[in-house]
């Protein structure tokens, strides 16, 4: 006899979402609701209330949007236990939160600018899952997605911390997929390549173009399809899915004429 069949639907879930007050953050917020979760915006942007509120008001979902920074390990804490209270344990966790500003060869680049980026993109991204572990072991179910980038694998001209950062986020996937994953907890890495985001406007429009053209469908991507890939692996539907990183780039990193 089959199986039974398992809907797409994040019904009952709270999902917490790093760097969610705009961009690729945002929208992966607005598609986890759409698909059925109640969410938490946290963000150092102090719009990330306004955010919220208009995913609430778009989809009816619960939402909560939390002023804070992910290097503050306390506002971590809190902002864990105010979801907990308003809307129930969170048993989706995004870490999409990152600095994409530090542009620099390394001869020019202080160490205290490079250890920023590790701090905010790698060590904000094990703080929340440190925290947010405790209520999924108690359910023995939870999705840890982290957001890191192509340039993880392939490397960033000019970026060496956010690269070096981004890269460090896969061997965290990979070790938080490795302990949790008898207690039905899974982590991936969704890997965008250039998207069409605020993230992404500081590339001049010559290297924009240039980048463009080096796509095989010749365009960058939008924040709503890395938001489809996200909702996918929160999913009970990517249940035997964890340890991946995975590109959400038109196929970029491959070898194009």
């Amino acid at each position: 006899m089959s199986s039974r069949l398992l809907p797409f639907s994040h019904a009952g879930k709270v999902a917490f979402i790093t760097g969610g007050a705009r961009g690729i953050g945002f929208e992966i917020a607005r598609v986890l609701a759409f698909d059925g979760a109640d969410v938490v915006l946290f963000d150092l942007l102090d719009t990330v209330g306004d955010s919220a509120a208009a995913i609430a008001r778009e989809h009816g979902a619960k939402t909560l949007g939390i002023q804070g920074s992910v290097t503050d390990e306390a506002a971590v804490v809190r902002a864990m236990a105010e979801a907990a209270e308003k809307l129930g344990y969170v048993s989706i966790l995004v870490n999409n939160a990152a600095i994409t500003t530090n542009v620099d060869r390394v001869v020019n680049m202080s160490v205290d600018r490079f250890r920023r980026d590790v701090e905010i993109n790698l060590i904000g991204a094990f703080t929340c899952a440190k925290h947010v572990l405790p209520g999924m072991l108690a359910a023995e179910w939870g999705r840890i997605i982290n957001i890191s980038s192509g340039a993880a694998e392939l490397g960033s001209f000019g970026q060496s911390g956010y690269s070096a950062s981004k890269s460090g986020m896969l061997g965290l996937t990979r070790s938080l997929a490795l302990e949790y994953a008898r207690k039905q907890i899974t982590c991936n890495a969704v890997m965008p390549g250039l998207i069409d985001a605020p993230a992404a406007d500081a590339i001049r429009g010559d290297m924009r173009e240039r980048i463009a053209a080096l796509i095989p469908s010749r365009r960058l991507g939008t924040p709503q399809e890395v938001a489809y890939t996200v909702s996918f692996l929160a999913s009970e539907r990517a249940s035997y899915v964890n340890g991946e990183s995975i590109f959400v780039s038109s196929g970029q990193e491959l070898f194009v004429f």
